[in-house]
């Protein structure tokens, strides 16, 4: 009688599968339903990206126009919008010094 062999102990960080196998119609839908996730999934960074982005031009030409073009605006009124251009200015420069020293490693 042949001696058995327990593959468990073999096989500590592996996994064995048994998955029917996929028919041609099968993969064409399957691979069809990845490519529009995929697609999906492009658009929606893109989409969040401008919203972003266009929000932050929203709120920094705001800020922009009442801290340093309206002559009619309160002291506080300035302080609070220069102080956040500031801090959209020092944002910036800070995100995109981190992109590039993040491509550098």
């Amino acid at each position: 009688m042949p001696e058995q062999i327990d593959i468990s102990t073999l096989l500590t960080r592996a996994s064995i599968n048994i998955d029917p196998e996929e028919s041609p119609d099968a993969r064409v839908g399957r691979l069809q339903r990845e490519s529009a996730q995929h697609r999906f999934e492009i658009v929606k960074g893109y989409v969040l990206l401008f919203g972003v982005l266009a929000g932050i031009a929203l709120v920094g030409g705001l800020c922009a126009y009442e801290g340093i073009f309206d002559p009619s605006a309160s002291a506080d009124t300035k302080r609070w919008a220069q102080t956040t251009l500031s801090a959209l200015f020092t944002g910036s420069i800070t995100f995109l010094l981190g992109q590039k020293t993040a491509k550098k490693a």
